[in-house]
């Protein structure tokens, strides 16, 4: 009898710890979740930022080449962006004005 209780002692304490070790998972799958959410808000509003940037250099007339803030193929992303939803639009090469609704956003964003 008490080669059996050791056993079911045993695998008592087997299942308590896999239950635990389950727990511990689950857990860090939750963290990963929440962290991968904050990053994903952190692109956005790093988006959203440079978004803002972009519409004030074009609002006062400084859009060019140099920009220290994005890649050229982010600042070129993220002006074909506002061109494609009328925040900007195009007068001629180089040329860019804010649209109405590109003042809207501003405002928002203020």
């Amino acid at each position: 009898m008490a080669g059996m209780k050791g056993v079911v002692t045993g695998f008592s304490g087997v299942a308590t710890s896999a239950f635990a070790l389950y727990n511990a998972y689950d857990r860090v799958q939750d963290m990963t979740v929440s962290v991968d959410r904050i990053l994903s808000q952190l692109k956005d509003q790093e988006r959203d930022l440079m978004r803002k940037i972009i519409l004030e250099m074009v609002d006062k007339g400084h859009v060019g080449l140099c920009h220290p803030f994005a890649t050229d193929t982010t600042f070129a992303a993220q002006m074909r962006y506002l061109l494609d939803v009328g925040m900007i639009r195009r007068e001629s090469r180089g040329i860019y004005r804010i649209t109405e609704k590109g003042e809207q956003y501003l405002e928002i964003m203020y």
